[in-house]
């Protein structure tokens, strides 16, 4: 902040020099928190300075804006108070402004001040939000020096098929399709999102004028994994498969006890005694029933495997059954 001694001494020469009305004075852009984008801004000015004067701002003091208010009590920035700031600087005409943010919005207020007459050429507030607003805002600076209107930036129509995907541009959601938006001159990377779609992404040059058209059409994304059909099929050839290893077990088995139970019918007939006799007999009805139980499993697995094999699907509801008696078995079933 500038000293009281040295206020005193610039009050002293303004009075002994004075303004010369082609000198503007420019007070750096007050931009709290984001000194960065100030500085952009500022420098914006300053460059559209150098092409009106063709010498740049004539600022013999550096004076900040909050200095300027607390020196003079100018906190209204009124014209009369801020033309004594403009005196002590010893410039016939005086820019500043401020940058503030608020939310997503960057607001730009500045003020071109006749410090001779003491009235305000021109006062504006510029906004604009999202990614390039701060270059925007440089836009809008370079206009105000130079007296231009505020820069209109070319529109840019975001459509797709099916509506609704998120639009970002330069890594910044700003809003879903259809959408229109303004954007400055410049590259833009761009994407458009949209769950269970592909993501479009490109570079999007926006010229100076004109507008521009970004139509897509979003592909749906394709699954990888088999389908419930493919995967019933699966299923029921492995379910076939083993349902005939059973059925081939069992009628081997069954065809192992079918000969034991000859084989005992004969030992009967051929009996001495009537102990013995009765003893074959009984053997070969308990070999009978099981050769009918290995039949009656032998033919439920093949008709199961045979199902599986030529007629399964996954939400079909089967069943097979066999009824086994010691004078033979049924084989019964839905498929």
């Amino acid at each position: 902040m500038l000293s009281i001694v040295a206020v005193l001494a610039l009050v002293g020469a303004s009075r002994a020099a004075p303004a010369a009305p082609g000198d503007v004075g420019l007070l750096p852009v007050e931009a709290p928190g984001q000194e960065a984008e100030g500085e952009r801004v500022q420098a914006a000015l300053e460059s559209a300075l150098g092409e009106l004067t063709g010498k740049g701002a004539h600022a013999p003091a550096e004076m900040r804006l909050e200095e300027a208010r607390l020196t003079f009590s100018c906190f209204d920035e009124s014209e009369a108070c801020m033309a004594q700031v403009g005196e002590l600087l010893q410039v016939g005409r005086l820019i500043w402004g401020t940058l503030e943010r608020k939310g997503d919005v960057q607001v730009l207020r500045l003020s071109l001040l006749d410090v001779t007459r003491a009235t305000f050429v021109r006062r504006e507030r510029y906004e604009h939000a999202g990614p390039d607003a701060v270059r925007r805002l440089e836009a809008d600076a370079r206009a105000f020096v130079l007296g231009r209107p505020a820069v209109a930036f070319p529109r840019v129509d975001f459509r797709s098929v099916p509506s609704g995907a998120a639009v970002m541009v330069a890594g910044e959601p700003r809003g879903a399709t259809p959408l229109t938006l303004e954007l400055a001159p410049g590259t833009y990377a761009v994407e458009l999102r949209l769950p269970g779609h592909q993501t479009v992404a490109r570079d999007l040059e926006v010229p100076v004028t004109g507008r521009i058209v970004v139509d897509e059409r979003l592909a749906p994304i394709v699954s990888a994994q088999a389908s419930p059909e493919g995967d019933g099929a699966d299923a029921g050839f492995w379910l076939g498969i083993g349902a005939g290893g059973v059925a081939v077990v069992s009628a081997g088995f069954a065809t192992a006890l079918g000969v034991r139970t000859l084989e005992l019918r004969d030992d009967a007939e051929r009996a001495d005694t009537q102990r013995a006799n009765d003893r074959a007999v009984s053997d070969g009805e308990d070999k009978r029933l099981l050769t009918n139980v290995a039949w009656g499993v032998a033919a439920a697995a093949a008709a199961t495997s045979a199902y599986f094999f030529f007629f399964y699907e996954d939400d079909d509801g089967a069943s097979a059954g066999v009824n086994v008696s010691p004078s033979g078995f049924a084989v019964g079933g839905s498929f």
